[in-house]
C-alpha cells in the first residue's frame, strides 16, 4: 500500500472516530466587561455564582458603604427585640451635626433636644447617607460609638468577610478598609436576612429632615424647616430596576458603589471602588450590571420543597422518607447554554439509613454541570423525621440487615 493510501486511510478512520466519540462541550464565556475602577465585583444574587472581578481582594477604604454594616446591626437588634423603630433616640453632642468632626460631610442635620426615631435614623442613614445618624445609631445600640465598632467587626468576622475592618459607624476615617468581595458578601447577607430594606430604605429617593414632630419648643420658635435631600444613588432613577443599595465617598478611595437591580428572577450585585467621579461611578455600574443582564441568566433548578426521591429507612416508623433539597438551588449560567445543563441526583443510600433519622437530616445531593463545569450543588435532606420502630419491627430489620450483610460478603 502506498504512502498516499496509508496516509487516506488514517484520515479516514480518524474522520469516522470523530463522528461517532460524544463532542466535549465547549462553552464560551461571555467576554468580560473593561471597567474603569480601583477593584469591581458583579455577583449573581441567587446563586453566588461570580461573573465579573478585578481586584477584588484588595483592601480600601469603603467610606460610607460602611454604613452597610451599621444597618445590618440595627435591623438585627430590631428582630431581636432589643429595639423599636419607634424608640425615641437621644442626640448626643458628638452625634449633633455641628460636631467638627463631621464638618463638610453627609449629615442628616440631626440637633440635641430633638424628638427622633431609630426609624428615622435609618432612613437618614441610607438616603442623604447621615454620618450624624450612624453615631446616634450606634451609641442607641451599643451605648458608645466604640462599643458599636467592636460590635461590627465582631460582626464581619461572623460573616465571613475576611478582609474588613471599621474603626467606626459611618466611614469617614480613611482607616477602615474592605474588599470588593467582602462588600457583595456583606450585600447578600443584609438583602438575604432583611430584604424589606430594599423598599423600606435603599430604594427611597429623597428624605426631608427635620419635621415639626422632630423638633423641641425651642427648634420650632427658631423656624427651624425641613431640609431636602436626594438619595446619592443616581441608578435610582437612570437603571430599570435598580433598588439599592449604597455609595460612598473618600479622598483616598475615591467614588464608591454597591448597586444592586432586578429583572424577573436575576437580580445581580455589582460593587465599584475607586471610580474617578460620581458620574463615572454611574456609568460603570450601569456597564457593568448591562454586562451582566445581557450575558448571563438565573434559574432556579429546584424549590426548597421539591421531593427529589427516596430513601429507604430500617428499623423506622415508616420505611421510605421524601428527600427535598435543603435550600432552593440556583444556577447563573451564559445566555443560550440552558439546553447544554445537566442534573444528577445521588442519594446515600449505600450503607443503610436507620431510624431515627432526624428532619433534615442530609441523605444525597443533586449536581448541575455544564461542559466541564459544576455550575450548582446541593445536599438532599429528609423532609421529615422518622422515628425508631416498635420492637418487632426494629428486630426484623435487625435479622434482614444481618442476612443481608452475610450474602454480600458471599456473593
Amino acid at each position: 500500500m502506498s504512502r498516499v493510501v496509508r496516509l487516506g486511510a488514517v484520515a479516514l478512520l480518524l474522520c469516522v472516530l470523530a463522528a461517532a466519540w460524544p463532542p466535549r462541550l465547549l462553552l464560551a464565556q461571555p467576554a468580560a466587561p473593561a471597567v474603569a475602577a480601583r477593584a469591581a465585583y458583579l455577583v449573581d444574587f441567587n446563586s453566588g455564582r461570580v461573573l465579573y472581578e478585578h481586584n477584588a481582594d484588595e483592601p480600601i477604604p469603603p467610606a460610607s458603604l460602611t454604613k452597610l454594616m451599621t444597618l445590618y446591626l440595627t435591623y438585627e437588634a430590631l428582630a431581636q427585640g432589643r429595639i423599636r423603630r419607634d424608640d425615641l433616640v437621644p442626640i448626643s453632642q458628638r452625634a449633633w451635626a455641628q460636631n467638627p468632626e463631621l464638618r463638610g460631610s453627609s449629615l442628616m442635620w440631626l440637633e440635641p433636644g430633638q424628638k427622633v426615631t431609630v426609624g428615622e435614623l435609618m432612613l437618614g442613614v441610607a438616603v442623604p447617607s447621615g454620618n450624624d445618624a450612624a453615631i446616634a445609631l450606634a451609641e442607641k445600640l451599643a451605648g458608645t460609638v466604640e462599643a458599636f465598632v467592636s460590635q461590627m467587626n465582631a460582626k464581619a468576622k461572623e460573616l465571613g468577610l475576611e478582609n474588613t475592618r471599621f474603626v467606626d459607624p459611618h466611614g469617614l476615617s480613611p482607616e477602615n478598609r474592605m474588599t470588593a468581595r467582602d462588600a457583595a458578601r456583606l450585600a447578600i447577607r443584609y438583602i438575604s436576612d432583611f430584604p424589606q430594606a430594599l423598599t423600606e430604605l435603599h430604594s427611597v429617593k429623597e428624605f426631608s429632615y427635620p419635621q415639626p414632630h422632630n423638633l423641641s419648643p425651642d427648634q420650632i420658635a427658631r423656624g427651624e424647616q425641613p431640609i431636602r435631600q436626594e438619595n446619592r444613588n443616581w441608578l435610582l432613577w437612570s437603571y430599570p430596576g435598580a433598588d439599592g443599595l449604597k455609595t460612598g465617598f473618600i479622598e483616598e478611595a475615591g467614588y464608591n458603589l454597591i448597586a444592586t437591580a432586578k429583572r424577573g428572577d436575576m437580580r445581580l450585585i455589582a460593587v465599584l471602588l475607586g471610580t474617578e467621579s460620581e458620574a463615572a461611578r454611574e456609568a460603570q455600574a450601569t456597564a457593568l450590571l448591562n454586562w451582566g443582564f445581557d450575558n448571563w441568566t438565573s434559574l432556579q433548578l429546584f424549590p426548597a420543597d421539591r421531593v427529589m426521591g427516596q430513601v429507604r429507612v430500617w428499623k423506622g416508623a415508616k420505611d421510605q422518607v421524601d428527600v427535598v433539597p435543603e435550600r432552593p438551588l440556583w444556577v447563573a449560567i451564559p445566555k443560550g447554554s440552558e439546553a447544554q445543563l445537566v442534573e444528577t441526583v445521588s442519594l446515600r443510600d449505600q450503607e443503610p439509613v436507620v431510624a431515627p433519622v432526624r428532619q433534615g437530616q442530609v441523605l444525597g445531593e443533586a449536581v448541575a454541570v455544564l461542559g466541564d463545569e459544576e455550575v450548582g450543588r446541593v445536599n438532599l435532606v429528609a423532609r421529615e423525621e422518622v422515628p425508631p420502630g416498635g420492637f418487632f419491627k426494629r428486630l426484623w430489620d435487625t435479622i434482614r440487615l444481618f442476612v443481608a450483610g452475610l450474602l454480600a460478603r458471599w456473593l
